[in-house]
Order: C-alpha cells, then structure tokens, then sequence
C-alpha cells in the first residue's frame, strides 16, 4: 500500500447503512486491507462516545477525527490528542436569546475534563427523538438553567424543530456571527420534516483537522 496515501471515511450516509449499522462483514473486508497496510481513518460529527461502539472491532490504527473536526482522538482510549476552537460564550448566550423565547430546545455541547451535553427540555418529536438516541450516553445532562464553568470550553450547539421555526434564527446567526460559526442546516435523515441547526467554530471543520492529521501523518 501507498504510505503517501491517506483514506478518509464518514459514518452516516457513508460507511453506516442507513439504519446506522456497520455489518460485521464490512468490518473484516475493511480490517483486511488495514492489515494489508492501507492507512485508513474516519472523519465523522460522531463524538467518540457515539462513533467507537459503531467502531469496535475495527483495526483502526490512526487518530480519528470527531464532532465535524473539533477533535482529534485516539481511537483506542478516547484520548484528545488536538482540540481545534471553542465557540464563545457570548456568542451561545445571543444564541439562546433567540431559541429560548421561542420555545426552542437548544442542546450545547462542552468540554473540560470530559465531555458534557445539557439540555433543559425536548419539546418535539425532532428533539425526543435525538434524546432517546442518547439513552445510555454518559454525556447527556438535563439541566434547569444553562450555567458553564470557567474552564468548560463550549464545542457546538444543536437546536432541532421545523424549517420555519429555525429559519429565523439561522439568518440572525449567520448575519451576527458570520466570522465566527460554520452552521449547518439541513433536514434531519432521521425524522422527516425537522431539521437540525448545529454550529461550531469556524475553523472547526473536518477539512481542516485533517491537514493536521496529514501534517502529523508526514503525509505530503
């Protein structure tokens, strides 16, 4: 195999069959060409606690990237080997000023020591439906307020409803802090007419951890 030559995979709608399964016969295909010396990873908006039980089994060898490239990790134990900006806090407070009023159920994502997701309330089927699929995630916290530590860095945000709920604070957004956040808004796969409005950092991008895996690969 090419050692000049670096494969890079997403997970859902690539490597994951539409019900979010890996089958174990795509895994042992896959860990033969691993075997064989193909240098392969993933790059997915998984967090680790969501991408490595999917992943278990794989022989993978390299850091993976997470969380739409906030992270880099070890595959193995979870370990952040780079963590690429943070979202400020005042710009997560301007953005509950929009949702909360509105009855919008925002879920932020944070990391100090470990990994944290709070919410307040979900309120919609959109928003059930993406807590239910935490059930078990240690991450997930349901809080009365949102109140961050000093040392907490904020990694991304989730907000789920409708596209006409959404649209509103999606422009605001994209008008105030348009040099600060790479928003995505899209229909959510999942759950038919709701969409998902996730942001982080600008220069948190896939693109843009994997020239730092590249880099640290001395792939040119």
């Amino acid at each position: 195999m090419d050692k000049d030559l670096l494969y890079i995979s997403d997970l859902d709608g690539t490597l994951l069959l539409p019900d979010g399964s890996f089958p174990e016969d795509f895994k042992r295909r896959l860990n033969r060409l691993i075997d064989m010396g193909m240098r392969f990873t993933i790059a997915t908006a998984r967090n680790y606690d969501s991408a490595h039980p999917i992943l278990n089994g794989l022989n993978l060898n390299l850091p993976i990237i997470l969380f739409n490239g906030v992270y880099l990790a070890d595959f193995d134990s979870g370990r952040i080997l780079v963590y690429s900006h943070s979202i400020e806090k005042t710009v997560v407070e301007n953005m509950l000023k929009l949702a909360l009023p509105r009855g919008i159920d925002p879920f932020i994502y944070t990391f100090e020591e470990k990994h944290k997701l709070y919410y307040q309330n979900a309120t919609n089927p959109g928003s059930q439906a993406y807590v239910k699929s935490l059930d078990g995630d240690g991450r997930l916290n349901q809080v009365k307020c949102f109140e961050f530590q000093e040392e907490e860095k904020i990694s991304g945000f989730l907000l789920i409803d409708t596209h006409d709920r959404l649209e509103p604070i999606y422009q605001s957004l994209q008008e105030k802090h348009f040099d600060h956040l790479n928003i995505y808004f899209a229909e959510d796969v999942s759950m038919k007419g709701y969409y998902w409005l996730q942001s982080f950092h600008q220069k948190a991008s896939k693109g843009n951890m994997l020239e730092t895996l590249a880099q640290k690969l001395e792939i040119p």
